[in-house]
């Protein structure tokens, strides 16, 4: 399995989540591949494993350093976690397609940012509204948001990947 955290939405808001590629079957203790028994669709039932992560993420959470309060738990863990699971890959072209659309990205690129509006202090720039089918919109911020926003996904050092973890 692969996973990507992401921690914006278009409108460069904190929106974290994960983009998993995981595989559909495991191997075998002999060495051997298994398919998953799914006829091409998912490898769990999305609802279910919605919750499992839910649960297992804050589990593991509570175990960690991070000192976060109670209240703070209960609050996440009353939200609804949404798995959105995708049809499998065609071929090994599609993953690295899919994969590079999240891993080389920042919160922003230069051909989003519409205007720089230096006398009124705004920045402008185009997002989709998922609320309306994705629709393109003209979104503008004062400077000190955008900045405000834009450093919201800058990683602390810690987070950084620089290579690659097997469980």
């Amino acid at each position: 399995m692969i996973a990507i955290l992401h921690t914006w939405g278009q409108n460069m808001s904190l929106h974290p989540h994960l983009h998993c590629i995981v595989p559909g079957g495991g191997w075998r203790k002999s060495g051997t591949w298994k398919s998953a028994k799914n006829k091409g669709k998912y490898l769990f039932n999305v609802k279910s494993m919605s919750k499992v992560f839910k649960a297992k993420f804050i589990s593991e959470l509570r175990k960690s350093e991070v000192k976060i309060p109670k209240k703070v738990y209960n609050t996440v863990y009353s939200k609804k976690w949404v798995i959105y699971a995708k049809q499998s890959f065609r071929s090994p072209k599609y993953v690295i397609e899919y994969l590079g659309r999240y891993t080389h990205k920042i919160a922003i690129s230069n051909h989003r940012i519409i205007a720089v509006d230096r006398e009124n202090k705004t920045v402008t720039f185009t997002a989709k509204d998922y609320r309306h089918q994705a629709k393109k919109i003209k979104l503008t911020l004062s400077s000190e948001e955008f900045v405000r926003r834009f450093a919201l996904h800058i990683l602390p050092k810690a987070l950084h990947a620089y290579g690659i973890t097997v469980f």
